[in-house]
């Protein structure tokens, strides 16, 4: 008839992991159920293929880096787990440093849902994948800040910035 003694404190938001809440004295994934509002605010991006090859090939670029005329058009595509398209952002042309600012995408959570940010460049020729990542949405949803890197690259020359609001 004893109590198991309590593994959190509420007022302790060190004793549970990331992505956990303390809920009843233990530590629990933190629920993202509800309806959301979800900005993408920024990115950096790649300015060239793993080949070598610029992104944008509109323009012929010569051999060097690429400048000029040959920076990538990004836009970002969000899809709710790996299915749904929630939306997506538009064009930025000639940046590997795009910005948005805007209406939000709004979209319903569930436990277990999971988001995915497709960078792309718009090209005149056909759009090419730069990059995809995915958040860890019940480490970050609580910050209000979704930030994500492919998992194959370790430095932040890849990344995707979005601001996140229960509605």
């Amino acid at each position: 008839g004893m109590t198991p003694a309590p593994e959190c404190s509420p007022t302790q938001p060190d004793d549970c992991s990331t992505g956990q809440e303390c809920f009843s004295g233990r530590c629990q994934p933190v629920d993202i159920t509800g309806r959301y509002a979800l900005a993408i605010v920024a990115a950096k991006v790649p300015l060239r293929t793993s080949l070598g090859t610029c992104f944008d090939t509109d323009v012929f670029c010569a051999l060097g880096p690429c400048e000029g005329s040959c920076q990538p058009d990004p836009y970002v595509v969000v899809t709710k787990n790996s299915v749904v398209r929630v939306g997506a952002t538009p064009t930025q042309t000639d940046t590997a440093s795009p910005k948005w600012s805007g209406a939000a995408l709004e979209l319903q959570l569930n436990p277990g849902d999971s988001l995915l940010f497709g960078v792309w460049d718009a090209d005149t020729f056909g759009n090419a994948e730069m990059f995809s990542c995915s958040p860890q949405l019940q480490a970050q949803i609580r910050s209000g800040t979704l930030r994500c890197s492919p998992a194959s690259r370790s430095d932040a020359s890849y990344e995707v910035l979005a601001r996140i609001t229960k509605l």
